[in-house]
């Protein structure tokens, strides 16, 4: 793959980012498999994934319509998209020198068609992104209003990712399991909490940031509670 982004892909503050995230190799999850599966819709791809890009390589928290759950980052067409302001789209990858030569290319799998958008934090760099391929060519690429709809998506990601990193950096020793109900509590209180001061100060943008934040978690808590209950059953 022609010039990989070497210099995005190890920038300090980026992966600084990703680690908060605590999320690698994690199991999957239904909120981020539907944003995924969303995107698909929208765009009209046979695959979508939500991916995050490691110094070593891409791994996958979404993966739909694939089988493959992580690349070398030398393979990774993310890393491209991880730089952008807004979007990359490529509409036919055997014709772009970035990605011509790429083996997810030019090997069985002969995907053609890219369109990502980066999942920013803190850093000038995204996470990962949000992206759908195809192993079609799209000559007209996406429509205004495609790129629209993925871009609100990613901001969704966006927002699951700064729940998590919460939660990693409240409880930096666990990834889900016996004491996420308790931290899922705790998140609420927090995002409660928080929502209250943004309505205070009169800041529009967190305070819808941190009530779409609190509809997720409310979520996850009334998921949490009807698995539990079926299991007293």
């Amino acid at each position: 793959m022609s010039g990989t982004p070497w210099s995005v892909i190890l920038d300090p503050d980026r992966l600084n980012d990703l680690r908060s995230l605590n999320i690698l190799d994690t199991t999957p999850e239904q909120s981020y498999d539907d944003l995924a599966e969303l995107a698909r819709i929208i765009c009209d791809t046979a695959v979508a994934n939500i991916t995050l890009v490691a110094a070593d390589r891409q791994w996958f928290k979404s993966r739909l319509g694939s089988e493959v759950d992580e690349t070398p980052v030398e393979l990774s067409v993310c890393a491209y998209a991880l730089a952008e302001p807004e979007a990359l789209v490529i509409n036919d990858m055997t014709r772009d020198v970035r990605t011509r030569d790429n083996a997810l290319v030019t090997g069985n799998k002969s995907l053609r068609f890219y369109a990502g958008v980066p999942l920013r934090l803190d850093a000038s760099y995204g996470v990962g992104t949000l992206c759908v391929l195809d192993t079609k060519p799209h000559a007209k690429g996406l429509t205004k209003t495609q790129v629209a709809g993925l871009q609100a998506l990613g901001r969704q990601a966006t927002i699951l990712f700064n729940i998590r990193k919460f939660m990693a950096r409240q409880h930096p020793d666990v990834q889900g399991g016996a004491n996420e109900y308790e931290m899922l509590f705790e998140a609420a209180h927090n995002l409660m909490s928080a929502h209250e001061i943004a309505k205070g100060i009169r800041d529009e943008i967190l305070e819808k940031l941190l009530s779409k934040g609190l509809m997720h978690v409310g979520r996850r808590i009334a998921d949490e509670q009807k698995g539990q209950s079926i299991y007293l059953n």
